[in-house]
C-alpha cells in the first residue's frame, strides 16, 4: 500500500541516513513530503524577514510560533549518532559550520561592494563577521549545531531510560535553560548577556523537545503511516484550534525569550507542525516549493542579501515575491558552483581508518 510519501508499507523510511539538508539514501526513494514541509518552513522564514505583515494578528502569532520549531523538528528527524562522536562532529561541521562561515561572507559581503550598507568600523572585520554576522539568520545554523551536540549527549545517556523518564528530563532541561536565561542571565552584567546571547547559548535547551518529539515519531514510523482523507481533515481542524488558542506573543527563539508561557508555546508549535505535516502529507509534492525545501540551507544563507537589495523598492511584499522568485536560480548556481560550502558535498570525511580526509577533490593528495 502506498503511503503517499514515496515509500511503501513494506519499506522502512530512511530516517537518520542524512542530515536535515537531504532525506535520501542510495537505493531508496525520497520521502517527498518532508521536502515540502521544509519548503513551507523556509518560505515562512523569508516572509518574516521580508517584513510582510499578516493582517490578522492571530494568524501572524500562530506563524511566528511554528516557524523556527518546524525547522528544529525537521532537523531532528534525521538525527543519527554515526560511528563515533568525532564522525558526528565532522558531519555536522560539513552540514552546518562550513555553510555558516561561507554564508557569513558570501554573498552577503557584496553589500559592502554595492554600497548598500556602510562598512562597520572595525580593525578585525572578518572576526566580527563570524562573531556577529550581518547575515543574521545564520544564528540558526550556530544554534542548530549546538542543539545537535546537546541531543547527542542526551541520546547516548538515555538509551535505556523509559520514555516517560526521557520526556521528564527533556522538559526539565528545557524549562531550566529557559528559566536561567530569562530570570538569571538577563539581570547580570550587560556584557555577559551580550556574549551569551550572541552565541545563542540557550537555543539548544529550548529546541531540545522538538528533537525528542521527532525521534519518537521517527521511531514509531508515525509520519509515514497511512491516513484516510477524513483523518487528515479532522486532524488539521483539531490541531488548528489548539494552535490558535495556544499561540504565544513575544516568541524569540534566537534569544530564547518567551513572553508568556513556554509550555503553551511548545503546544502551539507542535500543533502547528502537525498541521503542516498533514497538509504536506496530503499534497505529497508541490514541485517548486519542494525543490526549495530540498535546498533550504542555500535559501537560508542567501535570502537576506536579496531582501536588502530589493529594499530600495519600498514594498515588503515585492521584496518577498522577488526574493522567492529568484531562489530556484540561486539554488542551481550555488549547488553547482559551491557544493562543498553549501552542505551538498562533504568538505571533510572520515576514512575507513578513522582519519580525517579532505573531501574536496583538488585538495586531496
Amino acid at each position: 500500500m502506498s503511503l503517499g510519501s514515496g515509500v511503501t508499507a513494506s519499506q522502512k523510511p530512511n530516517w537518520g541516513q542524512k542530515s536535515c539538508q537531504t532525506n535520501q539514501q542510495p537505493g531508496k526513494k525520497r520521502i517527498e513530503y518532508i521536502d515540502l514541509m521544509k519548503g513551507i518552513c523556509i518560505i515562512l522564514v523569508v516572509l518574516l524577514h521580508s517584513g510582510v505583515s499578516i493582517p490578522n494578528e492571530g494568524i501572524d502569532t500562530m506563524l511566528r510560533n511554528v516557524r523556527m520549531p518546524l525547522y528544529f523538528f525537521l532537523s531532528g528527524l534525521f538525527f543519527k549518532e554515526y560511528s563515533s562522536f568525532f564522525d558526528f562532529i565532522v558531519r555536522k561541521t560539513n552540514k552546518l559550520v562550513i555553510p555558516y562561515i561561507f554564508f557569513a561572507f558570501f554573498p552577503f559581503a557584496l553589500v559592502y561592494l554595492l554600497g548598500i550598507i556602510d562598512t562597520p568600523d572595525s580593525k578585525c572585520l572578518p572576526v566580527r563577521i563570524l562573531y556577529l554576522p550581518l547575515n543574521e539568520p545564520l544564528w540558526f545554523l550556530r544554534g542548530l549545531f549546538m542543539t545537535y551536540i546537546l541531543y547527542y549527549a542526551f541520546h547516548r545517556l538515555s538509551k535505556n531510560w523509559p520514555e516517560v523518564v526521557k520526556l521528564v528530563v527533556v522538559l526539565i532541561i528545557s524549562l531550566g535553560g529557559w528559566w536561567i536565561n530569562n530570570h538569571v542571565i538577563q539581570y547580570r552584567d550587560i556584557h555577559l548577556v551580550d556574549f551569551i546571547l550572541s552565541f545563542n547559548v540557550f537555543v539548544p535547551f529550548v529546541a531540545l523537545p522538538y528533537f525528542y518529539v521527532a525521534e519518537i515519531l521517527r521511531k514509531h514510523d508515525i509520519l509515514t503511516m497511512a491516513l484516510s482523507p477524513l483523518k487528515i481533515v479532522a486532524g488539521i481542524i483539531a490541531m488548528c484550534v489548539v494552535w490558535y488558542f495556544a499561540a504565544q506573543p513575544g516568541i524569540n527563539y534566537e534569544l530564547s525569550e518567551f513572553s508568556n508561557n513556554l509550555l503553551l508555546a511548545y503546544i502551539a508549535a507542535l500543533s502547528g507542525i502537525g498541521v503542516i505535516w498533514l497538509v504536506s502529507y496530503a499534497l505529497k509534492e508541490v514541485p517548486v516549493i519542494s525543490y526549495m525545501g530540498r535546498y533550504s540551507i542555500i535559501i537560508l544563507g542567501t535570502h537576506m542579501f536579496f531582501i536588502w537589495t530589493f529594499h530600495c523598492l519600498g514594498n515588503n511584499i515585492i521584496d518577498f515575491a522577488l526574493t522567492i522568485a529568484l531562489m530556484p536560480a540561486v539554488i542551481w548556481i550555488f549547488k553547482k558552483c559551491f557544493p562543498y560550502f553549501t552542505a551538498q558535498k562533504d568538505l571533510f570525511y572520515i576514512d575507513g581508518n578513522g582519519k580525517l580526509r579532505w573531501g574536496f577533490t583538488l585538495l586531496r593528495k
